[in-house]
């Protein structure tokens, strides 16, 4: 393993990264800005799910904020990805890092379970809440809700 992310590093987009003192704060600033956008729209769509806007079009909202969370995925992921590349060897045994991807796959397989239990959203589109006060809860901000008596 250790032989392949050295092979990583020593690839040319690894050493471009490295080489202007700009483009690595520079990529940091994108992958920031995209996280923003992900977590923007997730939470937008999660305080959706949890009854806030119930006036607002479940699907109509979901056309807006995928495409937003989307476009914020793949800045975060390719930003993140030359980031990993141009120090892989030693980000990959910090186990921060190791935890990051363990909870960027939890939030994926989330996402993933979500859109399998409920591929249409008509039933609930407007003015209904969304199914399952058990499911609205462990949505992804559903650990910062408040809760009655407590």
């Amino acid at each position: 393993m250790t032989e392949w992310l050295a092979w990583l590093e020593a690839t040319p987009a690894a050493t471009a990264v490295r080489a202007p003192p700009w483009l690595y704060p520079a990529l940091e600033t994108l992958h920031i800005l995209g996280l923003g956008l992900l977590v923007g729209a997730a939470w937008t769509w999660d305080l959706r799910l949890l009854g806030l806007g119930r006036g607002i079009a479940v699907s109509e909202l979901g056309r807006l904020t995928l495409p937003l969370a989307r476009a914020g995925f793949g800045v975060a992921a390719s930003s993140g990805a030359l980031l990993f590349a141009s120090d892989a060897v030693a980000t990959a045994a910090n186990p921060a890092f190791r935890a990051k991807l363990a909870l960027i796959a939890l939030a994926a397989l989330s996402a993933a379970l979500f859109h399998r239990a409920y591929p249409s959203t008509h039933a609930w589109d407007r003015g209904v809440p969304a199914p399952g006060r058990r499911r609205r809860r462990r949505s992804s901000c559903g650990p910062w809700r408040p809760r009655r008596g407590g």
